[in-house]
């Protein structure tokens, strides 16, 4: 008894009911003795938690033997359904693993931007960063590795480019007609200078100046505060315009309009009644006053 309350004693009566003869220690579970492949592992059900890079490699492997380009197509898929669409879960490494190398196929060579805009509407922008931080750390040292992170930079830059030059059309008109400016979030999830992605966002960066006419010396190190500077300006300037059409942000605006009316005297809806009625004749014909021409001396 332990403040007021019973606790049965359970070791002790599972103790008793062995040794009684009533109950039997439960049978294990007989190791299946066929081997599951890697390929079936990585196929078959709801994850891939207990694949490790080797089985990936393995698969791979074997799917790219001969002509095999539909395997390989069917482990693609695989994992980019296994991609959440919330940067906030945790990133099944083995998705990205599968991504990496079957993308490094000679197969799929030619098609990195096709794949890293399925990569893009499979998990979002957030995940262009996770794919090349994946690639650093399985050191993959080959030539198709090499291209997959060149045209990760390059897929990156071009799409900040197209939004900036959205951006600078929207700001040189005012009649925008009620619609909203044709923005990617890529801005919002870009690598950024400082911590581990830093080289990353220098590499960028410079693609982005590149792409805007700007020239890039053969240090880019030399060059980073200029890049820098550009390159928060920019991202600044495409977050800013998303910003103005968020719900949140709209409704703050429409928010200060109904203040500013409060303050004038006037609601909106007295407003839009005296719009909506018809102009007065003063207005509509209005008549000539007699004005006395004073002197130059007065």
């Amino acid at each position: 008894v332990s403040q007021g309350r019973h606790h049965w004693p359970i070791t002790q009566l599972a103790d008793w009911l062995l040794k009684a003869g009533l109950a039997a220690e439960p049978a294990v579970a007989a190791a299946d003795s066929a081997e599951v492949s890697p390929w079936a592992r990585i196929m078959k059900g709801s994850g891939v938690a207990h694949v490790s890079l080797e089985d990936v490699k393995e698969a791979v492997e074997v799917a790219g033997r001969g002509d095999e380009t539909k395997k390989l197509r069917q482990m693609l898929d695989r994992a980019l359904s296994l991609l959440p669409w919330n940067s906030k879960v945790a990133q099944p490494f083995a998705a990205y693993w599968i991504f990496v190398l079957v993308a490094s196929e000679h197969a799929f060579q030619g098609y990195h931007d096709d794949l890293l805009k399925e990569l893009v509407d499979a998990g979002g922008w957030k995940t262009t960063l996770h794919l090349h931080q994946i690639i650093e750390e399985m050191n993959e040292d080959s030539q198709e590795a090499k291209s997959l992170k060149e045209s990760i930079i390059q897929f990156l830059a071009k799409q900040i480019h197209e939004d900036h030059k959205v951006v600078q059309d929207w700001r040189a008109r005012e009649d925008h007609q009620g619609m909203s400016p044709a923005l990617s979030q890529c801005a919002r999830f870009a690598p950024r200078f400082g911590g581990a992605v830093r080289r990353f966002a220098l590499r960028v960066a410079a693609e982005v100046h590149q792409l805007a006419g700007g020239t890039v010396s053969d240090d880019l190190r030399q060059q980073q505060p200029e890049l820098s500077t550009m390159y928060r300006k920019v991202l600044s300037d495409i977050i800013a315009l998303l910003d103005e059409h968020t719900p949140g942000y709209q409704a703050n605006l429409k928010g200060e309009r109904r203040q500013q009316w409060r303050m004038g005297g006037m609601d909106i809806k007295r407003f839009e009644e005296l719009k909506a009625s018809p102009l007065s004749d003063a207005v509509l014909y209005p008549e000539p006053e007699p004005v006395e021409v004073s002197t130059k001396d007065q």
